[in-house]
């Protein structure tokens, strides 16, 4: 866009040829010399994209195959009226518990949802997040160079022989942290209590996590330092959160980074229910 000061100088030096006055040439020369300088000054306040400072900001994709899961208790009458049906029963009634119950006539004692989605029976485990085998990572630096890993093993492996800093810090034995344990299957012993539970999966594909963090002008992003903090679903590694150990941080509390959220479509949903029994029962 032309400056106005510049539209200004150049119409009257216009208006004054198209009147017919006669400009003596010195003054015309210096018109010209002015429109010349405003155009100069006005390059110069423009600033070269080139010469403005990126921000020191690093950003993280995590996609691949993974879920939403819950776990939750129910009562043994619950459990035992369930338990008699085929399992598309159960599966209707958990996608659509308020009017499954009033279409169909079931006893209300068995309505251990009370007309809620099924992921609201969950006082056991909640858990979103992806396969940590099959999760992919893109990291994109403040550059914009991209880093890419097949999977959290794949980096943490590359630091296998590394020797710990000076912060008694490995990341080949800490980069993958597990923060918790839930268990649904018969062939495992179980970390839940006894009783009568209710659990169901939906399957997704797609990207799970992306963030974007900025760092310490004089910090330069370290992957050694990225966490990973993992769920053990049935014997499989479940990635819920990422964090990364900034300068100041202790290796031990690192800062967990905000989830903007992903983009994911589902592929499958199940939901079953099972019994841990007592040690009398299984004597």
């Amino acid at each position: 866009m032309v400056p106005k000061d510049v539209v200004y100088v150049t119409r009257h030096i216009l208006d004054y040829r198209m009147d017919g006055h006669i400009i003596h040439s010195a003054i015309y020369l210096l018109a010209l010399i002015l429109v010349k300088t405003l155009i100069e000054k006005n390059k110069m306040n423009k600033k070269d994209p080139l010469d403005i400072p990126k921000l020191n900001v690093v950003r993280i994709n995590i996609s691949g195959y993974g879920g939403e899961f819950v776990l939750g208790t129910i009562t043994k009458e619950q459990y035992d009226y369930w338990n008699s049906q085929p399992n598309d029963k159960l599966e209707d009634y958990a996608l659509d518990s308020f009017d499954h119950v009033n279409e169909n006539k079931i006893p209300l004692y068995t309505a251990f949802l009370g007309g809620e989605g099924w992921h609201d029976c969950d006082n056991v485990s909640h858990n979103y997040g992806c396969d940590l085998e099959s999760a992919w990572i893109d990291i994109t630096l403040p550059d914009d160079t991209i880093l890419t890993y097949e999977n959290a093993y794949g980096l943490r492996d590359k630091y296998e022989n590394m020797p710990r800093n000076h912060l008694q810090y490995s990341p080949y034995d800490e980069m993958i942290r597990e923060v918790g344990q839930c268990y649904t299957s018969n062939e495992t012993s179980y970390p839940q209590s006894e009783g009568h539970y209710f659990t169901a999966y939906s399957s997704e594909k797609g990207e799970f996590i992306y963030t974007e963090f900025e760092l310490p002008d004089t910090h330069t992003f370290n992957p050694s330092r990225l966490v990973f903090h993992t769920t053990d679903l049935d014997g499989s590694e479940f990635l819920e959160s990422i964090s990364y150990i900034y300068p100041d941080d202790s290796s031990n509390d690192p800062t967990e980074l905000d989830n903007e959220g992903g983009s994911t479509r589902g592929n499958a949903w199940e939901c079953s229910i099972f019994h841990v029994p007592n040690s009398t029962e299984n004597n």
